[in-house]
């Protein structure tokens, strides 16, 4: 199928509601990009790859794109292309918390309570949110639609005692952390994200949900052969733990601004990955600390953004395709791409 019929193909199924063919979708991408990814194109099934591969090795960087913005938006993906990062805002978050405390401002040991005094716990501290370990009611916001809304619904007898201290992943942490985090500023979460941690690194193409603007890329999933959007969560549920677009170049730059202590001075950086009973689990505040590298990961609303950096390199996989038989994919590549000792030396 030639480019011009192919998009006239698909401005055909737009114009009438009808879902593109997902084989037709690609031939647009073959006949395009798929050129430029000559460095990793054996790691990648062109015909079920869509999204963004970053890599930085030392100084060099590059980037690789594959595909529409979305379902319903044939503009194609590029550097500056946003992608929903999910609970990769959950490090900006932590790292967030890690400054307020250096400034003396709060402590990683302060009890919940003492900033939520009607709470039913007495135990869970600051750091236990961080960690995941405080025993919280699983997060189910429903239809709710507002922020303050949702603080009401975590807060409403929110901590059960007998799974206090016990590591469960939950997004109503990191949700009540940035409400914390407003409590101690006296202004709101999303200033405090754009003053402190943003402008200061000028990330500049990183923004809140309704701040957002332009090239923004949209979840989908197959269904047999036919690609379809993905439906999407309200993204004002998710402050502090998941409603932040960005590129991946400035994923790369907050990755890099850790490790070489620029958002953090060295010693609080220090605190938070040295090995401690305390972080015996491999999570806390926002990051993964693996043998060798970090690990940042966030999926919402059909867009799997997973990140493994040090201060060698950064490596990024992004899709918005995510498959039912290898949900953790990007993960798989990013894992391979850091392995594969030629591609940590190419030239790029």
């Amino acid at each position: 199928m030639k480019l011009n019929t192919v998009m006239r193909y698909i401005a055909t199924c737009m114009y009438h509601g009808v879902p593109v063919k997902f084989e037709h979708y690609f031939k647009r991408v073959k006949t395009t990009q798929m050129r430029s990814l000559s460095a990793i194109q054996s790691m990648i099934n062109d015909e079920t790859f869509s999204g963004s591969i970053w890599i930085r090795h030392q100084q060099q960087c590059s980037q690789y794109n594959v595909g529409y913005l979305s379902q319903s938006d044939r503009r194609l993906i590029t550097d500056d292309s946003l992608y929903l990062t999910g609970s990769i805002q959950k490090f900006l978050t932590g790292i967030r918390i890690a400054q307020l405390e250096s400034e003396g401002v709060l402590n990683r040991t302060d009890a919940v309570k003492r900033y939520f005094p009607d709470i039913n716990s007495d135990k869970v501290t600051l750091e236990d949110l961080l960690l995941h370990r405080s025993g919280m009611k699983a997060y189910h916001p429903g239809d709710l639609s507002t922020y303050e809304t949702c603080i009401a619904y975590i807060l409403e007898d929110s901590f059960q005692a007998d799974k206090f201290g016990q590591y469960e992943y939950n997004d109503a942490n990191y949700i009540l952390l940035s409400k914390i985090i407003e409590i101690v500023t006296e202004y709101s979460y999303k200033e405090n994200i754009y003053q402190h941690i943003l402008r200061p690194l000028k990330m500049y193409q990183s923004y809140f949900y309704d701040d957002a603007k332009g090239y923004t890329v949209g979840g989908m999933s197959k269904v047999r052969h036919t690609l379809c959007a993905t439906y999407e969560e309200p993204l004002v549920q998710y402050y502090g733990a998941g409603n932040m677009y960005m590129t991946l170049h400035d994923i790369d730059r907050l990755c890099q601004a850790f490790v070489n202590n620029e958002v953090l001075d060295a010693d609080t950086k220090q605190s938070l990955i040295e090995p401690s009973k305390r972080y015996a689990q491999d999570y806390r505040f926002g990051f993964g600390v693996k043998k060798g590298y970090f690990r940042i990961r966030g999926v919402l609303n059909g867009v799997d953004v997973t990140a493994w950096f040090n201060k060698e390199q950064t490596i990024i996989v992004a899709s918005h395709l995510i498959l039912e038989e290898d949900p953790k994919r990007c993960e798989h590549l990013v894992e391979q791409l850091y392995n594969n000792k030629q591609q940590r030396g190419i030239n790029l």
